[in-house]
């Protein structure tokens, strides 16, 4: 099994997948530059499956086409998707939204805390 080159954020986004002339949706579970897991009930997949990806990203309502794909893993309902075959201005878009992702998930934001007992005191 290859090992992560980045870690995975959370992403809930819409995908298209096709394979030997079928085609099938699914959802993202988690997203990366390299990968993504998603879930999906369509197609049968085995690990080694390639097939054509199209990803819906959150800024965007078009999807994005991905390129090659291969199945990494699967489990139940879910499995883990490599890309394999992108251009590289793919590549990039996919970095620039896994940075933003990045970023809104480590961004925290800062509140006040205020206890009953000295709300209660005033």
């Amino acid at each position: 099994m290859v090992k992560r080159q980045h870690q995975r954020v959370a992403l809930t986004q819409p995908v298209n997948l096709e394979t030997a002339g079928t085609t099938g949706q699914g959802t993202t579970v988690n997203f990366s530059p390299g990968g993504c897991a998603i879930q999906q009930k369509d197609l049968s997949l085995f690990c080694g499956r390639r097939m054509t990806m199209r990803l819906v990203l959150p800024d965007c309502p078009e999807p994005l086409d991905v390129g090659q794909v291969t199945v990494a893993w699967t489990k139940d309902d879910q499995c883990g998707i490599r890309f394999i075959a992108t251009s590289q201005e793919v590549r990039e878009r996919l970095s620039q939204v896994y940075e933003l992702l990045i970023k809104a998930e480590t961004e925290v934001e800062v509140l006040p805390v205020i206890s009953l007992a000295s709300a209660m005191a005033r």
